[in-house]
């Protein structure tokens, strides 16, 4: 397709009069997409892909699409800390300053090899793929393990080997733009909006409505991200062994009454964020059964108890007399599986260690 467009752009009329006006890595991006689909759904077919059977590629409109284009050829390079300059659109201004970058690729460290400019959450982006060595250190503490707790009003529980207990809070960034979000969402449904059953276009009006509230949304997940990335770096920059739970999010949110809280929280973005991170400082990610009773278990002598309900927030051993905080409890439950496994972190920086999913036995 690619070769084809390339003869026709000096032959057909039509191409001629728009196609210089932009940037052929705009449409070397969406051909390469396109057959990337399309190559995705053959395989799906012949049973050569996992995962759920993929439907045939279907034509994107422009206004549902995300906005990206990938540039690979050309003039790709940072001019300065707050500048860089691409194909066709020349020195543009960035809004961060990026001066780690700048300095790593001045010094000749780190290397440009593509940069894709979309649109997201109301704002532009410039991805930079590069090539560098790798130089992030091994974890400071690679002999020692940490059981992770995940919960709704304190967002980690961490229990490490050495008994030491530390949290890290959940600041709930749904909850506080809630009272914000449900004034623009009033403000939306007060305006004339499309339907696609009449075919009745939205009015001016409703878009710069429906602007707003996106604005709301596009913040709390920007500070959802942004309190993750800070939270999950620490972890394994510090501890060579990381454990945490397997957690059935898909049936956690059919709970009326938690489902809003459980998906503010974003557990599985924790879980993705820590595995490949735990890979680059040369640690180990261990995965608990999901059926082990971490919150039943003690952690000194290892009796379950028979229940503990959700609402009681301290756990008493009837055994050895242990009464300790229930998620701590279950943090040092789980960072008791690293000893089971006997293992630590390589401690080599970037060594792709698989995850180990500990199956215990079920009592």
């Amino acid at each position: 397709m690619r070769k084809a467009c390339n003869e026709a752009k000096h032959t057909d009329p039509f191409l001629r009069e728009w196609w210089a006006e932009n940037s052929k890595e705009a449409y070397n991006t969406g051909l390469a997409n396109a057959a990337a689909a399309f190559d995705t759904y053959a395989k799906s077919r012949r049973g050569e892909r996992k995962g759920a059977r993929m439907g045939r590629p279907r034509f994107k409109s422009k206004r549902k699409a995300r906005l990206a284009c990938k540039f690979t050829t050309g003039t790709i390079r940072l001019d300065d800390r707050r500048h860089i300059v691409l194909p066709r659109l020349g020195r543009i201004r960035l809004h961060e300053d990026v001066p780690l970058l700048a300095d790593a690729i001045t010094e000749g460290s780190r290397r440009i090899l593509s940069v894709t400019v979309r649109f997201e959450r109301g704002r532009w982006f410039a991805v930079l793929q590069t090539e560098e060595r790798n130089t992030i250190a091994p974890a400071t503490r690679p002999g020692t393990a940490v059981g992770i707790d995940l919960g709704v009003k304190t967002l980690l529980v961490m229990a490490d080997s050495a008994r030491e207990v530390r949290e890290v809070a959940n600041p709930k960034h749904y909850d506080q733009a809630l009272t914000q979000l449900r004034k623009a969402s009033r403000t939306v449904s007060r305006r004339r909006g499309p339907n696609r059953r009449t075919g009745q276009a939205p009015s001016r009006r409703w878009e710069k409505a429906n602007a707003v509230r996106n604005r709301v949304h596009h913040r709390v997940a920007n500070l959802r991200e942004n309190h993750l990335h800070q939270a999950t770096a620490r972890i394994p920059a510090e501890y060579g062994t990381v454990v945490v739970e397997d957690l059935n999010v898909k049936g956690l949110v059919r709970n009326r009454r938690l489902s809003r809280r459980i998906s503010d929280a974003a557990f599985g973005e924790l879980r993705r964020q820590l595995t490949y991170k735990t890979q680059r400082h040369g640690g180990r990610l261990i995965v608990a059964d999901r059926w082990m009773p971490s919150s039943k278990t003690c952690s000194r002598c290892g009796v379950v108890k028979a229940k503990l309900p959700l609402g009681v927030r301290v756990f008493e051993c009837d055994a050895c007399g242990l009464v300790l905080d229930r998620d701590a409890n279950a943090g040092h439950s789980l960072a008791a599986l690293a000893a089971a496994n006997r293992k630590t972190g390589t401690g080599v920086a970037g060594d792709p260690g698989p995850a180990l999913v500990v199956v215990p036995k079920r009592l």
